[in-house]
């Protein structure tokens, strides 16, 4: 074999050599972010639990009742 054979194989082993230790360093990132990804859970604020009480959120729906969510607020600020 010739010198430059010799340089061509020694370039194309180091260049698949760093293929594959590139390959490896990749895999095992991609392993570690699944596993973060699993450990956060991102709740969208649409599906979170609601923080008023239901007996507020109702008279506030019906039409008229706006001095009894009033008068229940006055109420509950006296205690």
């Amino acid at each position: 074999m010739t010198l430059w054979m010799w340089i061509g194989a020694g370039l194309a082993g180091m260049l698949a050599l760093s293929l594959l230790i590139g390959v490896a360093i990749a895999r095992i990132l991609g392993m570690i972010g699944e596993e973060i990804a699993e450990l956060v859970e991102a709740e969208p604020w649409t599906s979170a639990p609601l923080t008023r009480e239901p007996e507020v959120l109702a008279a506030a729906l019906e039409i008229g009742t706006g001095a009894d969510v009033g008068d229940r607020r006055s109420h509950s600020s006296r205690t």
